[in-house]
Protein backbone atom coordinates (compact mmCIF):
# COMPACT_ATOMS: atom_id res chain seq x y z
CA UNK A 1 0.00 0.00 0.00
CA UNK A 2 1.52 3.66 -0.85
CA UNK A 3 1.59 6.35 1.28
CA UNK A 4 -1.30 8.18 -0.60
CA UNK A 5 -3.30 5.20 -0.40
CA UNK A 6 -2.91 5.24 3.22
CA UNK A 7 -3.43 8.84 4.02
CA UNK A 8 -6.89 9.07 1.87
CA UNK A 9 -8.01 6.02 3.94
CA UNK A 10 -7.30 7.91 7.39
CA UNK A 11 -9.05 10.71 5.81
CA UNK A 12 -12.22 8.39 5.87
CA UNK A 13 -11.91 6.63 8.89
CA UNK A 14 -10.98 10.67 10.29
CA UNK A 15 -14.57 11.44 8.71
CA UNK A 16 -16.32 8.02 9.95
CA UNK A 17 -15.10 9.54 13.20
CA UNK A 18 -16.25 12.95 13.08
CA UNK A 19 -20.07 11.48 11.85
CA UNK A 20 -20.05 9.76 15.00
CA UNK A 21 -19.11 12.82 16.89
CA UNK A 22 -22.18 14.81 15.28
CA UNK A 23 -24.83 11.85 15.70
CA UNK A 24 -23.78 11.66 19.40
CA UNK A 25 -23.81 15.00 20.13
CA UNK A 26 -27.31 15.23 18.53
CA UNK A 27 -28.74 12.12 20.22
CA UNK A 28 -27.38 14.18 23.88
CA UNK A 29 -29.07 17.28 22.90
CA UNK A 30 -32.14 15.78 21.48
CA UNK A 31 -31.97 13.73 24.96
CA UNK A 32 -31.47 16.93 26.72
CA UNK A 33 -34.51 18.65 25.50
CA UNK A 34 -36.68 15.61 25.67
CA UNK A 35 -35.79 15.44 29.44
CA UNK A 36 -36.51 19.21 29.71
CA UNK A 37 -39.59 18.77 28.17
CA UNK A 38 -40.95 15.51 29.86
CA UNK A 39 -39.42 18.07 33.44
CA UNK A 40 -41.68 20.63 31.77
CA UNK A 41 -44.58 19.10 30.97
CA UNK A 42 -44.62 17.35 34.93
CA UNK A 43 -44.45 20.44 36.46
CA UNK A 44 -47.40 21.77 34.43
CA UNK A 45 -49.53 18.75 35.27
CA UNK A 46 -48.18 19.09 38.75
CA UNK A 47 -48.77 22.68 38.84
CA UNK A 48 -52.30 22.13 37.18
CA UNK A 49 -53.20 19.28 39.54
CA UNK A 50 -52.51 21.48 42.56
CA UNK A 51 -54.83 24.00 41.02
CA UNK A 52 -57.23 21.58 40.85
CA UNK A 53 -57.03 20.12 44.07
CA UNK A 54 -57.07 24.10 45.76
CA UNK A 55 -60.40 24.53 44.02
CA UNK A 56 -61.56 21.47 45.05
CA UNK A 57 -60.49 22.14 48.75
CA UNK A 58 -61.76 25.66 48.61
CA UNK A 59 -65.33 24.38 48.35
CA UNK A 60 -64.59 21.89 51.50
CA UNK A 61 -65.97 23.53 55.06
CA UNK A 62 -64.04 21.67 58.05
CA UNK A 63 -66.93 21.38 60.70
CA UNK A 64 -65.41 22.17 63.59
CA UNK A 65 -68.09 19.64 65.24
CA UNK A 66 -68.52 16.71 63.30
CA UNK A 67 -71.99 15.23 63.19
CA UNK A 68 -72.60 12.53 65.50
CA UNK A 69 -75.66 10.65 63.59
CA UNK A 70 -75.40 9.58 59.93
CA UNK A 71 -78.23 9.95 57.31
CA UNK A 72 -80.55 7.48 56.96
CA UNK A 73 -79.68 6.56 60.50
CA UNK A 74 -82.25 5.05 63.25
CA UNK A 75 -82.69 7.21 66.34
CA UNK A 76 -84.60 7.56 69.34
CA UNK A 77 -85.72 11.20 69.12
CA UNK A 78 -87.67 13.46 72.17
CA UNK A 79 -91.01 14.63 71.08
CA UNK A 80 -92.87 16.54 73.90
CA UNK A 81 -92.58 14.89 77.44
CA UNK A 82 -91.58 11.28 75.16
CA UNK A 83 -88.99 9.51 73.11
CA UNK A 84 -89.96 8.31 69.88
CA UNK A 85 -88.32 6.19 66.86
CA UNK A 86 -87.27 8.14 64.51
CA UNK A 87 -84.72 8.14 61.29
CA UNK A 88 -82.36 10.96 60.61
CA UNK A 89 -82.68 12.48 56.57
CA UNK A 90 -80.20 15.42 56.81
CA UNK A 91 -77.94 17.19 59.45
CA UNK A 92 -76.48 19.84 59.28
CA UNK A 93 -74.15 22.42 61.24
CA UNK A 94 -75.90 25.64 62.12
CA UNK A 95 -73.89 28.72 62.98
CA UNK A 96 -74.55 32.68 64.03
CA UNK A 97 -77.43 32.15 64.86
CA UNK A 98 -78.93 35.16 66.72
CA UNK A 99 -80.01 32.85 70.11
CA UNK A 100 -76.88 31.29 71.14
CA UNK A 101 -78.96 27.55 72.08
CA UNK A 102 -79.78 27.33 67.88
CA UNK A 103 -76.20 26.93 67.06
CA UNK A 104 -74.46 23.47 66.58
CA UNK A 105 -75.24 20.20 64.67
CA UNK A 106 -79.38 20.14 63.96
CA UNK A 107 -80.44 16.97 62.57
CA UNK A 108 -83.80 16.39 59.86
CA UNK A 109 -86.02 13.91 61.33
CA UNK A 110 -89.15 11.70 60.68
CA UNK A 111 -90.79 9.94 62.97
CA UNK A 112 -91.36 6.72 62.47
CA UNK A 113 -95.21 5.84 61.77
CA UNK A 114 -96.17 9.29 61.57
CA UNK A 115 -96.66 11.66 58.78
CA UNK A 116 -94.42 13.67 56.55
CA UNK A 117 -95.97 16.79 58.02
CA UNK A 118 -94.09 15.53 61.40
CA UNK A 119 -91.04 16.37 60.03
CA UNK A 120 -88.61 18.44 61.37
CA UNK A 121 -85.47 20.05 62.80
CA UNK A 122 -84.10 18.98 66.24
CA UNK A 123 -80.96 20.21 67.89
CA UNK A 124 -78.38 17.25 68.45
CA UNK A 125 -79.38 17.48 72.36
CA UNK A 126 -83.01 15.76 71.34
CA UNK A 127 -80.98 12.93 69.04
CA UNK A 128 -80.65 9.76 71.08
CA UNK A 129 -78.62 6.46 70.22
CA UNK A 130 -80.97 3.73 69.18
CA UNK A 131 -79.95 1.13 71.60
CA UNK A 132 -80.67 -0.61 74.83
CA UNK A 133 -79.33 1.89 77.24
CA UNK A 134 -82.12 4.64 75.36
CA UNK A 135 -84.86 2.09 74.47
CA UNK A 136 -84.91 1.31 78.16
CA UNK A 137 -85.59 4.82 79.18
CA UNK A 138 -88.08 5.12 76.30
CA UNK A 139 -89.98 2.64 78.16
CA UNK A 140 -89.54 4.37 81.80
CA UNK A 141 -90.11 7.40 80.41
CA UNK A 142 -93.59 6.23 79.07
CA UNK A 143 -94.68 4.67 82.38
CA UNK A 144 -93.54 7.81 84.06
CA UNK A 145 -96.03 10.05 82.13
CA UNK A 146 -98.57 7.64 82.39
CA UNK A 147 -98.34 6.73 86.33
CA UNK A 148 -98.19 10.95 86.25
CA UNK A 149 -101.77 11.00 83.90
CA UNK A 150 -103.02 8.24 86.22
CA UNK A 151 -102.01 10.13 89.84
CA UNK A 152 -104.26 13.22 88.04
CA UNK A 153 -107.19 10.93 87.10
CA UNK A 154 -107.21 9.20 90.42
CA UNK A 155 -107.25 12.37 92.40
CA UNK A 156 -110.17 13.71 90.22
CA UNK A 157 -111.87 10.60 90.72
CA UNK A 158 -111.55 11.35 94.43
CA UNK A 159 -112.62 14.79 94.24
CA UNK A 160 -116.08 13.54 92.14
CA UNK A 161 -117.44 11.49 94.98
CA UNK A 162 -119.78 11.84 97.57
CA UNK A 163 -122.98 12.49 99.21
CA UNK A 164 -123.42 15.68 97.36
CA UNK A 165 -121.62 15.23 93.92
CA UNK A 166 -124.77 16.24 91.67
CA UNK A 167 -124.70 20.19 93.14
CA UNK A 168 -121.04 19.38 92.47
CA UNK A 169 -120.89 18.93 89.67
CA UNK A 170 -122.97 21.88 88.95
CA UNK A 171 -120.93 24.37 90.12
CA UNK A 172 -118.06 22.43 88.66
CA UNK A 173 -120.07 22.97 85.03
CA UNK A 174 -120.74 26.60 85.48
CA UNK A 175 -117.32 27.28 86.32
CA UNK A 176 -115.79 25.50 83.41
CA UNK A 177 -116.12 28.38 80.49
CA UNK A 178 -114.56 30.22 82.79
CA UNK A 179 -111.67 28.18 83.79
CA UNK A 180 -111.24 26.86 80.61
CA UNK A 181 -110.79 30.94 79.52
CA UNK A 182 -107.64 30.88 81.66
CA UNK A 183 -103.92 31.27 79.72
CA UNK A 184 -101.92 27.90 80.08
CA UNK A 185 -98.52 28.15 80.95
CA UNK A 186 -96.04 25.47 78.77
CA UNK A 187 -92.61 25.27 80.61
CA UNK A 188 -90.27 24.03 78.34
CA UNK A 189 -88.08 21.18 79.97
CA UNK A 190 -84.67 21.04 78.62
CA UNK A 191 -84.21 16.82 77.10
CA UNK A 192 -80.95 16.43 80.05
CA UNK A 193 -83.74 17.31 82.92
CA UNK A 194 -86.30 15.07 81.19
CA UNK A 195 -83.68 12.42 81.92
CA UNK A 196 -83.34 13.41 85.57
CA UNK A 197 -87.09 12.73 85.86
CA UNK A 198 -86.52 9.50 84.65
CA UNK A 199 -83.58 8.45 86.72
CA UNK A 200 -85.41 9.96 89.96
CA UNK A 201 -88.40 8.39 89.37
CA UNK A 202 -86.27 4.81 88.56
CA UNK A 203 -84.19 5.00 91.45
CA UNK A 204 -87.16 6.02 94.04
CA UNK A 205 -90.28 3.81 92.33
CA UNK A 206 -87.85 1.05 91.33
CA UNK A 207 -84.87 0.56 92.94
CA UNK A 208 -86.72 1.80 96.36
CA UNK A 209 -83.78 4.08 97.02
CA UNK A 210 -84.15 7.70 98.56
CA UNK A 211 -82.64 11.20 98.43
CA UNK A 212 -80.02 11.95 101.31
CA UNK A 213 -81.50 14.27 103.77
CA UNK A 214 -81.00 16.97 104.56
CA UNK A 215 -79.98 18.07 101.33
CA UNK A 216 -76.54 19.85 100.02
CA UNK A 217 -77.42 21.92 98.45
CA UNK A 218 -81.03 22.51 99.08
CA UNK A 219 -83.54 24.12 97.22
CA UNK A 220 -83.14 27.43 99.43
CA UNK A 221 -79.03 27.19 98.24
CA UNK A 222 -80.09 26.80 94.87
CA UNK A 223 -82.25 30.10 95.15
CA UNK A 224 -80.17 31.92 96.10
CA UNK A 225 -77.06 30.86 94.19
CA UNK A 226 -79.35 31.58 91.30
CA UNK A 227 -79.95 35.32 92.41
CA UNK A 228 -76.48 35.96 92.84
CA UNK A 229 -75.87 35.45 89.01
CA UNK A 230 -78.88 36.79 87.70
CA UNK A 231 -79.73 39.96 90.34
CA UNK A 232 -76.93 42.55 89.78
CA UNK A 233 -76.26 45.96 88.99
CA UNK A 234 -76.22 46.01 85.48
CA UNK A 235 -79.83 45.08 85.46
CA UNK A 236 -82.85 47.69 85.71
CA UNK A 237 -85.04 47.65 89.01
CA UNK A 238 -87.54 46.17 86.94
CA UNK A 239 -85.48 42.68 85.69
CA UNK A 240 -84.31 42.46 89.10
CA UNK A 241 -87.80 43.13 90.67
CA UNK A 242 -89.05 40.22 88.21
CA UNK A 243 -86.25 37.66 89.30
CA UNK A 244 -86.74 38.17 92.57
CA UNK A 245 -89.90 38.03 93.04
CA UNK A 246 -89.99 34.43 90.78
CA UNK A 247 -87.67 33.46 93.38
CA UNK A 248 -89.41 33.98 96.08
CA UNK A 249 -93.02 32.43 94.54
CA UNK A 250 -90.97 29.17 93.74
CA UNK A 251 -89.87 29.13 97.58
CA UNK A 252 -93.48 29.39 98.39
CA UNK A 253 -94.97 26.45 96.47
CA UNK A 254 -92.17 24.32 97.24
CA UNK A 255 -92.76 24.64 100.75
CA UNK A 256 -96.29 24.18 100.75
CA UNK A 257 -96.41 21.53 98.14
CA UNK A 258 -93.87 19.85 99.08
CA UNK A 259 -95.64 16.89 101.48
CA UNK A 260 -98.71 17.34 99.32
CA UNK A 261 -97.84 16.57 95.46
CA UNK A 262 -94.27 15.95 95.06
CA UNK A 263 -93.40 13.26 96.53
CA UNK A 264 -93.52 9.04 95.89
CA UNK A 265 -95.54 6.65 98.11
CA UNK A 266 -92.01 5.67 98.85
CA UNK A 267 -90.69 9.12 100.26
CA UNK A 268 -93.38 9.20 102.30
CA UNK A 269 -91.97 7.97 105.50
CA UNK A 270 -88.98 9.78 105.02
CA UNK A 271 -90.75 12.94 104.85
CA UNK A 272 -92.59 11.98 108.40
CA UNK A 273 -89.45 11.24 110.02
CA UNK A 274 -87.79 14.74 108.61
CA UNK A 275 -90.42 17.16 109.51
CA UNK A 276 -89.69 15.13 113.09
CA UNK A 277 -85.82 15.04 113.02
CA UNK A 278 -85.93 19.42 111.83
CA UNK A 279 -88.93 20.63 113.44
CA UNK A 280 -88.35 24.23 112.94
CA UNK A 281 -86.92 24.17 109.22
CA UNK A 282 -88.63 24.76 106.32
CA UNK A 283 -88.84 22.16 103.15
CA UNK A 284 -86.77 24.43 101.00
CA UNK A 285 -83.35 24.19 103.60
CA UNK A 286 -84.23 20.05 103.93
CA UNK A 287 -85.06 19.01 100.56
CA UNK A 288 -83.00 19.34 97.13
CA UNK A 289 -82.94 19.93 93.23
CA UNK A 290 -84.27 16.66 92.88
CA UNK A 291 -87.56 17.76 94.19
CA UNK A 292 -87.34 20.79 93.21
CA UNK A 293 -87.55 19.81 89.33
CA UNK A 294 -90.56 17.89 90.18
CA UNK A 295 -92.50 20.92 91.03
CA UNK A 296 -91.48 22.21 87.54
CA UNK A 297 -93.57 19.68 86.15
CA UNK A 298 -96.74 20.66 88.41
CA UNK A 299 -96.22 24.10 87.79
CA UNK A 300 -98.77 24.17 84.68
CA UNK A 301 -101.35 23.02 86.65
CA UNK A 302 -100.82 25.10 89.80
CA UNK A 303 -100.71 28.01 88.03
CA UNK A 304 -104.10 27.82 86.15
CA UNK A 305 -105.83 28.56 89.58
CA UNK A 306 -104.18 31.73 89.79
CA UNK A 307 -105.23 35.24 88.39
CA UNK A 308 -102.39 36.16 85.96
CA UNK A 309 -102.86 37.70 82.83
CA UNK A 310 -101.55 36.28 79.59
CA UNK A 311 -98.75 38.96 80.00
CA UNK A 312 -97.84 37.33 83.20
CA UNK A 313 -97.56 34.24 82.13
CA UNK A 314 -95.75 34.88 79.00
CA UNK A 315 -92.39 36.87 81.09
CA UNK A 316 -92.92 34.10 83.94
CA UNK A 317 -92.66 31.26 81.40
CA UNK A 318 -89.85 32.75 80.10
CA UNK A 319 -88.01 33.24 83.87
CA UNK A 320 -88.61 29.44 84.22
CA UNK A 321 -87.35 28.50 80.58
CA UNK A 322 -83.93 30.51 82.30
CA UNK A 323 -84.26 28.93 85.38
CA UNK A 324 -84.73 25.37 83.84
CA UNK A 325 -81.38 25.90 82.01
CA UNK A 326 -79.00 26.67 84.70
CA UNK A 327 -80.30 23.70 86.42
CA UNK A 328 -79.35 21.58 83.83
CA UNK A 329 -76.27 23.70 83.24
CA UNK A 330 -75.16 22.19 87.12
CA UNK A 331 -76.60 19.02 86.90
CA UNK A 332 -73.78 17.80 88.48
CA UNK A 333 -73.07 20.15 91.27
CA UNK A 334 -77.14 20.63 92.31
CA UNK A 335 -78.40 17.13 91.56
CA UNK A 336 -77.43 14.06 93.88
CA UNK A 337 -75.37 11.10 92.02
CA UNK A 338 -75.79 8.31 93.89
CA UNK A 339 -79.05 7.57 95.90
CA UNK A 340 -78.99 5.78 99.40
CA UNK A 341 -80.34 2.45 100.07
CA UNK A 342 -83.85 2.24 102.37
CA UNK A 343 -82.93 0.26 105.33
CA UNK A 344 -84.90 -3.40 105.70
CA UNK A 345 -86.45 -1.60 108.42
CA UNK A 346 -87.78 1.74 106.52
CA UNK A 347 -89.21 -0.73 103.04
CA UNK A 348 -91.22 -2.92 105.97
CA UNK A 349 -92.46 0.56 107.64
CA UNK A 350 -93.45 1.28 103.94
CA UNK A 351 -95.33 -1.78 103.07
CA UNK A 352 -97.23 -1.83 106.52
CA UNK A 353 -98.74 2.18 105.70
Amino acid sequence: MTSQTRRQSEKEKNKKSDKKKDYSQSEKEGTGKRQKLNSTTSNAESSSSTIKNNDLDSDKVVLDHPLTFSEDEKVLCFHGPLIYEAKILKGELWENKQIEKDNGPHYYVHYKGWKQTWDEWVPESRVLKYNDVNLKRQSELKAYVQAQKNSRNHEKKIADTGTDRGRKRLREVEKEEEFLKKPEIKIVMPDLLKLQLIDDWENITKDQKLVTLPRKPNVADILEDYKKIKVNSDNNNASNDVILEMLNGIKQYFDKALGNILLYHFERQQYVQATKDYPNREMSSIYGAEHLLRLFVQFPQLLTHTNMDQDSMTLLRDQFTDFLEYMANNKKKIFQIEYENASPIYISLVKDS
